[in-house]
């Protein structure tokens, strides 16, 4: 059994591999530790995902008691047989505590092919159980942006990676960042011990209109690693894919060099550093933003604790829908007056924190601001059942 002759295998469903008498493909990158070991066969499976989310691919002793002892090695490629890309693999769930079977989740697209494969490496012909499940996520973006990382499903689902070098990427970690006692989720691009680092993080799409002033903050940190100090370059871009390799358009929005750690363990979060750029299309579509990691071997973590982006019309005060705005700059209160009924105003300052709200049924309708710092707020006004968004600075 080899890459064309796989053997096709549907989520949900249990599978037992018991023979490893394929090849493995020449490409050996995919393989943590090299093509090394006294045998080196493989056992082929294909899955097809049928729709956009994640995909968790495991032999966990945990999942399969019948798997305890058993020492898996786990590989999943892309492409076609022949030309196939490394795309994610895992060796043990916890080396340190014994459980030397394997465990991935990897994020999926609907229709492409995931090529597993189970090598023999560290057992000769183990007999392990293992099984694929599927999640749909929900990948749909809106303007103002934010994520936290709160939510797993939404980062395995909707975020892509990529990593040269050794492999290291982005992983998705939790800790008291912030001292309040609870675990707080975040994202770290890992150590490399030889090569340098270079790693990515895309995020989902988003549809953006030419012309629009698109405004891009992400928060992080440094973190040392045992005798590695955190020596981190983050570089935003703004892509058409998110692919480094594939995307055709790729404008740099902004680069921090030399981040270090910044206080404890325990206030990461609260000592973390925040970069802010600004992105205005040529051309409306749907784009990504890229964080490019890089650092010098033997460096640490660079831990990224949130990502937000508003959206400003072209026009300042003007929309499609027939809004006005005015006064812009306001001290204490604006007015919009709407072709359409008024049915809410939110106002958000650019962290994509909301801190004002108002129901309205009408078509001219007045904000008070005078509570709020000075500074630029977004504005986003729902009205017929659409929402627009505009910038307003409060002196």
């Amino acid at each position: 059994m080899d890459c064309a002759s796989a053997e096709v295998v549907e989520p949900g469903v249990p599978y037992f591999v018991d023979t490893y008498t394929g090849d493995l493909p020449d490409d050996v990158s995919c393989s943590l530790y090299g093509a090394g070991g006294a045998q080196m066969g493989a056992a082929w499976y294909s899955y097809t995902a049928t729709a956009d989310g994640v995909a968790i691919i495991a032999s966990d002793q945990d999942m399969f008691p019948e798997n305890t002892g058993a020492d898996t090695r786990l590989l999943v490629y892309t492409g076609e047989c022949g030309n196939l890309t490394c795309y994610a693999s895992n060796d043990d769930v916890s080396y340190g505590d014994g459980n030397l079977t394997s465990f991935l989740i990897i994020p999926v697209t609907a229709g492409t092919t995931y090529y597993i494969v189970w090598d023999d490496r560290w057992e000769d012909l183990a007999e392990v159980s293992f099984a694929v499940e599927e999640i749909p996520a929900d990948c749909t973006t809106s303007f103002p942006y934010e994520t936290t990382f709160a939510d797993a499903l939404e980062y395995y689902g909707c975020f892509r990676r990529m990593a040269y070098g050794d492999l290291s990427t982005v992983n998705y970690d939790g800790a008291d960042v912030n001292g309040d006692g609870e675990t707080e989720s975040f994202v770290t691009s890992t150590p490399n011990d030889d090569l340098d680092k270079n790693d990515w993080l895309f995020t989902p799409a988003f549809s953006m209109t030419a012309g629009n002033i698109y405004e891009i903050s992400y928060t992080y940190n440094g973190f040392n690693y045992t005798g590695q100090p955190a020596n981190e370059t983050l570089t935003s871009y703004i892509l058409d894919a998110p692919n480094a390799d594939t995307a055709t358009f790729m404008q740099e929005i902004e680069s921090t060099s030399g981040i270090v750690q910044t206080g404890t363990l325990a206030s990461l979060l609260t000592n973390a550093s925040t970069t802010t750029g600004s992105f205005t299309p040529t051309t409306s579509g749907e784009y990504y933003l890229g964080l490019n990691v890089t650092s010098p071997p033997m460096s640490g973590f660079l831990v990224m604790f949130g990502i937000t982006i508003s959206e400003t019309l072209a026009t300042g005060e003007h929309n499609a829908n027939n809004f006005s705005m005015f006064p812009n700059p306001a001290s204490t209160e604006f007015r919009i007056i709407a072709q359409n009924q008024i049915d809410s105003v939110e106002i958000y300052n650019m962290l994509g924190q909301r801190v004002a709200s108002q129901a309205f049924n009408t078509n001219e309708v007045s904000m008070n601001i005078s509570h709020l710092n000075s500074g630029a707020y977004t504005v986003k006004v729902m009205s017929a059942g659409t929402s627009q968004t505009m910038k307003v600075v409060k002196q």
